[in-house]
């Protein structure tokens, strides 16, 4: 017996299970606590589930490390953030792996087009790369186990992934892109399985905490709109919702009516 797969496999079932039961025990209770909280400040916060469509090339940043770890916010929440999070200058375009920022202290804002994973992803499928000649495949194999995840910490933990990528990728090929709920998933809440963003004071729409090997197929798929939920929304930008949700498409001032055609604002008039 190999054993350093089987504790793989053990630890990515205790993985599993933990945030299943997370979510079931926290998923209703912490969601709606925040929702009746934001609503006394806000008059039109989102609860968590409710899912927004988008074009998946509008969303062409990344805020790392994530807001969830800098700011500590729940990824069960839709939160309502203050600050200078959202506009923080561009990186040069590097190559980077999400990873490599972990620990960073600063926040940086990264092309999504610069994302090793995305780089090899559209490189495998479109320009028919094999996984081993990309630079992502051999940065994960020399860093395996350098705080990049148990899904990576061994060259078979790696293969399962290509798999799952694959199996990702021959799914909406062949079907499209589907909702977690029209995928069959059963488990409580599967809205909790869409792509996370971030929405900036603007309108700037951030790839999340999550859905980023769906987010790449999508993007290189040509796929018009896929569903998402809304992670960290700017304050400023709730007050902007919050204004058209008021004037219901009337009287709008010039800096918010420029945002009505805004897949976050969509129904709100």
């Amino acid at each position: 017996m190999d054993l350093n797969n089987f504790a793989y496999d053990v630890g990515s079932v205790i993985d599993f299970l933990k945030i299943r039961t997370r979510r079931y025990v926290c998923g209703s209770i912490e969601p709606s606590t925040k929702f009746v909280k934001h609503k006394i400040i806000y008059s039109c916060p989102s609860h968590t589930r409710k899912l927004i469509w988008v074009d998946p090339d509008s969303i062409n940043y990344q805020i790392i490390p994530p807001l969830s770890k800098k700011y500590g916010v729940s990824s069960l929440s839709t939160n309502i953030l203050p600050g200078d999070w959202d506009t923080e200058p561009v990186t040069g375009d590097i190559w980077y792996h999400v990873n490599q920022f972990s620990e960073a202290e600063n926040l940086k804002t990264v092309k999504f087009n610069n994302y090793g994973l995305f780089r090899a992803i559209k490189n495998h499928f479109k320009n028919g790369v094999p996984w081993e000649d990309t630079l992502w495949y051999n940065y994960v194999l020399e860093n395996s186990g350098n705080h990049l995840g148990r899904q990576y910490q061994s060259t078979d933990a790696l293969r399962n992934q290509l798999h799952m990528i694959e199996t990702i990728h021959d799914s909406i090929s062949d079907q499209g892109y589907m909702s977690q709920r029209e995928l069959g998933n059963r488990w409580p809440y599967p809205e909790y399985d869409e792509i996370m963003v971030n929405i900036g004071r603007n309108g700037e729409i951030y790839k999340g905490p999550s859905g980023r090997h769906r987010l790449c197929i999508a993007k290189i798929s040509d796929i018009d709109l896929i569903p998402v939920r809304v992670h960290v929304r700017h304050s400023i930008w709730q007050k902007k919702r919050d204004t058209i949700d008021s004037c219901k498409n009337k009287n709008l001032p010039q800096n918010v009516n420029q945002h009505i055609n805004h897949p976050d604002m969509k129904g709100l008039f």
